[in-house]
């Protein structure tokens, strides 16, 4: 989920917004942990954290987020949590093409 590298996207993302991405990603300090970086990432989408250690540097960022269960799942909660399986290569192109016509592309 988080990478080290910075690769404009080919298709799906709109080209435009990708600069506003990288200027985030690039004015992280290269001495900065991998978990404040995650912190920050998740304090902004709102959305499950997979980085051990994430939560702990929420607290220091927004404390208020560090308790939220939509970000740093409980036992329970994450019990309940699904993860779907990759397309294929052939699913991808597909349902890529199919979106593009539906945009009227």
């Amino acid at each position: 989920m988080l990478s080290p590298e910075i690769v404009p996207p080919d298709s799906g993302i709109a080209k435009s917004n990708f600069p506003s991405f990288s200027d985030f990603k690039i004015n992280i300090s290269p001495d900065q942990p991998i978990t404040a970086v995650a912190a920050e990432v998740a304090a902004y989408v709102n959305y499950v954290c997979p980085v051990k250690g994430a939560q702990a540097e929420m607290e220091k960022i927004a404390p208020e987020l560090a308790t939220s269960e939509y970000i740093f799942p409980t036992e329970k909660t994450a019990s309940r949590l699904n993860v779907f399986r990759s397309l294929t290569p052939d699913e991808e192109t597909k349902w890529s093409e199919a979106f593009q016509q539906a945009q009227g592309n």
